[in-house]
């Protein structure tokens, strides 16, 4: 999946994360503006599926391991499937767009959303596994 295919599901996400932001601002509450975004994909006509902290599996090499890691929401429209991370930092970190990039890796994943409502202007960001993708600890 290609960042062109996944540029309608990032930018429903964005939208609904715009929503929020106009009515909460930033630096509230975490589980706040978690429940509000959900309220916000939830009415959203492109979304066609909709899971709030899904368990994702983790594959090494082709197989599937017994260790799971969580996302915020996994949202589908048509075929595409992407994760959301909602987060409140001063700054979302090159490191951090790394580790993003390591768990979509792992769990099979294209594509992420960052939506970092933290800052006092709306800091969203996506995040894609590159078609060729080497990464060394």
């Amino acid at each position: 999946m290609s960042a062109t295919k996944t540029g309608r599901l990032t930018h429903d996400v964005f939208a609904c994360a715009q929503k929020v932001f106009a009515e909460l601002g930033s630096g509230g509450d975490l589980q706040a503006y978690k429940e509000s975004l959900y309220a916000e994909l939830s009415t959203c006509p492109y979304i066609s599926g909709l899971e709030r902290n899904p368990r994702l599996a983790v594959f090494y090499k082709g197989k599937q391991l017994a260790h799971t890691v969580s996302a915020d929401f996994k949202i589908v429209n048509r075929n595409d499937i992407g994760l959301v991370y909602v987060v409140l930092l001063k700054q979302v970190s090159p490191s951090m767009q790394l580790e993003f990039i390591k768990l979509l890796y792992a769990t099979g994943c294209k594509a992420a959303v960052i939506l970092n409502f933290g800052k006092a202007a709306p800091d969203f960001s996506r995040v894609y596994v590159p078609e060729e993708v080497a990464i060394i600890n």
